[in-house]
């Protein structure tokens, strides 16, 4: 038998885990039914999955970190900008052409 401080300890660590066990397995289902769903989309119905998910990467850089804001103002590259993934090669190569 334990001290008080102890039993708390132990008590605390199973929550923990039980805690833990139990986000990571729903956040396990989530991905799971999402690659299920998703192995039949279309190439083009990929591609507009994949647009959507790297304007969004790069909308948060722009918001949230100063310098990816100054590379992206440099690139010309505005919020929600890219279109296609030629608008995203083209800005690159375009400001890679004139340095």
């Amino acid at each position: 038998m334990g001290t008080i401080w102890e039993n708390i300890m132990d008590n605390y660590s199973v929550n923990a885990t039980a805690f833990k066990t139990a986000f990571y397995f729903n956040t396990f289902v989530k991905t799971y039914r999402f690659v299920k769903k998703s192995q039949w989309w279309s190439k083009e119905k990929i591609e507009s999955y994949q647009l959507q998910q790297i304007n969004r990467l790069l909308n948060h850089a722009y918001d949230n970190v100063p310098y990816y804001r100054r590379i992206f103002d440099d690139l010309g590259l505005k919020k929600d900008g890219i279109k296609d993934f030629e608008d995203l090669q083209k800005s690159i190569f375009d400001k890679e052409c004139s340095s």
